[in-house]
């Protein structure tokens, strides 16, 4: 596969049979991936980010909500999407929501 200007491939180690896999050289962008796929406003989303360094939940709207099939809040908040006990075929049917998790109507366009 042809990579961009900003990846480059690296061996990867501690495997039976080395690999190669592709590494982003781009640095993350700040800001709640949560907040913004759910139509969050810039200003709202760029203010936190969704994880931390150690991978705790950080965003304070993920940390209030109370996962439905095993009731994971907090540092280990998760939609039931991204729940441990979801099946791999779960498919969300709130993907192109049109109101933000407040109720508010998404108007950005990315």
């Amino acid at each position: 596969m042809p990579l961009g200007g900003t990846e480059k491939e690296v061996p990867r180690r501690g495997t039976e049979k080395e690999e190669q896999v592709t590494v982003s050289l781009e640095p993350e962008k700040p800001g709640c991936s949560f907040c913004k796929h759910n139509g969050e406003s810039m200003r709202m989303y760029s203010k936190h980010n969704l994880k931390d360094n150690q991978g705790r939940v950080v965003c304070p709207i993920l940390r209030n909500y109370v996962c439905s099939q095993c009731g994971a809040t907090g540092d280990n908040a998760h939609t039931r999407r991204f729940c441990p006990l979801t099946q791999m075929d779960y498919c969300s049917v709130y993907q192109d929501s049109l109101h933000n998790v407040t109720g508010k109507k998404n108007n950005r366009k990315d």
